[in-house]
């Protein structure tokens, strides 16, 4: 799973979850906005930064992310995140 990260503020699944998904969708938005060097950038920096922080499957979130948008790009989030984040089941 994603639960990695020991002292989210609430410390469950579900805040843990947020924080990445909270970044992930930045990084949707920086994909949807700007050019290719930017997001690209923008992706190395957020994922080094949450990793720092302790969110070690940032890497992988984000790429599983991009990958499942890319295959379902008409549909909003909340249409497939539920199926999406099964990917992250432990």
């Amino acid at each position: 799973g994603i639960r990695d990260h020991e002292y989210c503020l609430v410390g469950s699944e579900m805040c843990i979850r947020d924080r990445y998904m909270t970044y992930g969708v930045f990084v949707l938005y920086c994909k949807d906005h700007y050019d290719g060097a930017t997001l690209q950038k923008v992706t190395k920096d957020v994922t080094t930064q949450m990793t720092d922080r302790g969110f070690t499957k940032m890497k992988k979130f984000t790429e599983k992310l991009l990958e499942f948008r890319a295959a379902n790009p008409d549909q909003k989030i909340d249409q497939w995140y539920p199926q999406f984040i099964k990917q992250f089941a432990e």
